[in-house]
């Protein structure tokens, strides 16, 4: 989804009242800042921007964790008990008979 398409979808609220209130805190945290009054719509403006600040980075969060599962290798099932090391065979030589010795 594109960032014009999420800042579109803003436009059609799923609860008018939880807008209204975000509209209303957002005046509220700002106007401090400003000499003037800020209107609704400047403060509905504040609240699709930081909306889209936030699924900006959001976008980017999930295109850098996709980007390293795909850079590093499969972890190794964790249910599976590691296998076992053993040493190879070691072969048994005969012992050595010497001649004997000669007088």
């Amino acid at each position: 989804m594109s960032l014009t398409a999420m800042s579109d979808a803003f436009d059609d609220p799923p609860a008018a009242a939880s807008l209204d209130d975000l509209v209303d805190e957002a005046i509220a945290e700002f106007q401090p800042y400003y000499d003037e009054p800020i209107s609704r719509e400047r403060g509905r403006n504040m609240v699709r921007n930081l909306a889209d600040v936030f699924l900006m980075l959001s976008a980017w969060k999930r295109e850098d964790e996709a980007e390293a599962a795909a850079a590093s290798p499969a972890p190794a099932p964790a249910c599976l008990p590691p296998e076992p090391v053993t040493p190879p065979p070691t072969r048994r030589r005969k012992p050595r008979k010497f001649p004997a010795e000669t007088p």
